[in-house]
């Protein structure tokens, strides 16, 4: 697969996961969508730290981007509960786009817990490109709070 055709399959892939976020999420706020997905990392790092099939090449930098998207939501969290713009993350457009990131990472682990074949460098990149969309949604949603006084 050519490097173009990888970039085409990931970015219709990210569309699918949009639309079926904003068709999903665009109703909820953001402790609602946030519920749905803020164990898959933790879960997910289990099954993977208990799988004997995967080499340690791929599975330190799975667990430790895991660790990562695990705490990029805590963070979130806690800026929603605790920060004086918090509310910001309640809008319609936050919520779809956190939604659809983390649909990407809740296929992978129900593929991989459904014992689907999936090879170890694809589920590396996958995690590694919902790790770095959620840290490029959490710097937005912080710059945008930012811009209003907080």
């Amino acid at each position: 697969m050519s490097g173009q055709e990888n970039v085409e399959d990931k970015a219709a892939g990210a569309v699918v996961f949009s639309i079926e976020a904003s068709k999903a999420y665009s109703d909820k706020v953001f402790s609602e969508a946030v519920m749905d997905f803020w164990t898959i990392p933790y879960e997910f790092t289990e099954l993977i730290n208990n799988d004997n099939r995967i080499d340690w090449t791929f599975k330190a930098p799975l667990i430790m981007n895991l660790g990562y998207i695990d705490g990029i939501i805590e963070s979130l969290i806690k800026v929603r509960f605790f920060a004086i713009h918090g509310e910001k993350l309640n809008k319609s457009e936050n919520v779809v786009e956190f939604a659809a990131i983390m649909l990407r990472l809740k296929a992978l682990f129900e593929d991989y817990k459904s014992g689907k074949k999936i090879e170890s460098a694809a589920m590396v990149d996958i995690v590694l490109d919902v790790e770095s969309d959620l840290d490029k949604f959490m710097s937005s949603v912080m710059w945008e709070m930012g811009r209003q006084g907080c």
